[in-house]
């Protein structure tokens, strides 16, 4: 399958999950033989820096970030002269956009989520930009791709595409390479692990607020939150009108350092409102990390049966969920059983081989 990839996400992102994915699935795809290419473009995106030298990648690493909005605009018309002359059959969007590449190419894109149509009031005006380009990515796609069953429905709902065009393809977790690594411990006392941004759908103020009215959690663990930047003046605030800012830390580093959090955390806790696949709680599953998650979105889909659920809006229910789960070492080791089965459903390499099937698809 002779497939190129556009410059758009490359363009965006220094790190991200979004080109994450992409690499790994280009990456996986290449160990199928297929004939692939970047048009990267002049770029900052540290992820993309994998592929060079093992496979086409058209473009330029800069490390100057400063004028990537011109970039965007550069790799656009770039791009537009490199499709006029490629031999490849398929044009993967790596996000949306207002304008359909060459009409000779078969197009597919990938929908990552729904969040912002189904939650509209918690995103400004660029969010709702977005939302025309990807509902107009979606209108000139042959074929589209989600990551779960919950954002397909979410995406016939609110865009009125045809199921008969929509592929699921779930997604698979970059840490699993470590989870058999002698990891030592990050932290001296028992921890609550979150991870990730903790503002608006992300719900992070619930986790705060169950923290704070469990004297049992106060007194038996800490409360790590991993990534999503340092505490803001507002969150510190927050923390000591909880009575909780001496037992709240965050940390932050590579793959590596979140992968020692997870494997010695005493629970992963994902208290967010609405996701549309979720790759965290797929992160926790690789190294044994007992789960407490919300009922939003896609989250029951992906976790199945190997979590402790609450609802997201309930802090009480959440304080309920975390002390049954931590004070039961029979749940835990049940919990441990299923993410071993439910973790096998989980894979770059399944992702590859479903998205292959997409590209045939779309060829056909």
């Amino acid at each position: 399958m002779q497939v190129l990839y556009t410059h758009d996400i490359f363009s965006r992102q220094h790190y991200g999950g979004i080109s994450r994915y992409f690499v790994e699935l280009i990456q996986h795809l290449s160990n199928e033989g297929s004939d692939l290419c970047v048009l990267a473009g002049k770029h900052s995106n540290q992820h993309l820096q994998v592929l060079e030298g093992h496979m086409s990648v058209m473009g330029e690493y800069s490390r100057n970030r400063q004028f990537h909005f011109l970039n965007q605009f550069r790799n656009r018309i770039q791009q537009e002269k490199q499709l006029v002359s490629t031999k490849k059959q398929i044009a993967h969007h790596t996000y949306y956009s207002f304008q359909r590449p060459l009409k000779s190419l078969r197009l597919v894109v990938t929908i990552h989520d729904m969040i912002p149509e189904r939650f509209p009031e918690q995103f400004g005006w660029k969010a709702r930009i977005l939302s025309l380009a990807k509902r107009r990515s979606c209108s000139f796609a042959d074929r589209i791709l989600v990551v779960s069953q919950n954002t397909k429905r979410d995406l016939i709902h609110e865009f009125g595409i045809s199921p008969d065009k929509i592929d699921v393809t779930y997604l698979g977790s970059s840490l699993r390479r470590y989870a058999s690594q002698e990891l030592p411990n990050p932290f001296s006392k028992p921890y609550i692990l979150y991870v990730g941004s903790r503002g608006g759908y992300k719900n992070g103020r619930v986790l705060f607020e169950a923290f704070a009215h469990s004297t049992l959690l106060k007194n038996d663990f800490s409360l790590v939150c991993f990534g999503g930047g340092k505490f803001s003046p507002s969150e510190m605030q927050f923390f000591c009108k909880l009575g909780i800012e001496g037992h709240v830390y965050q940390r932050g580093g590579n793959d590596l350092q979140l992968s020692r959090y997870y494997k010695h955390a005493e629970c992963f806790v994902y208290p967010s409102i609405y996701e549309g696949f979720g790759i965290p709680p797929i992160e926790a599953m690789s190294f044994d990390c007992p789960i407490v998650a919300s009922t939003g979105g896609s989250i029951p889909e992906v976790v199945g049966s190997a979590g402790v659920y609450f609802d997201p809006q309930s802090s009480a229910m959440l304080r309920d969920s975390l002390e049954s789960l931590l004070y039961d070492v029979q749940k835990q080791a049940e919990l441990r059983v299923e993410m071993k089965t439910r973790l096998s459903m989980y894979s770059w390499e399944n992702t590859a081989k479903q998205t292959l099937q997409c590209y045939e698809k779309a060829a056909a």
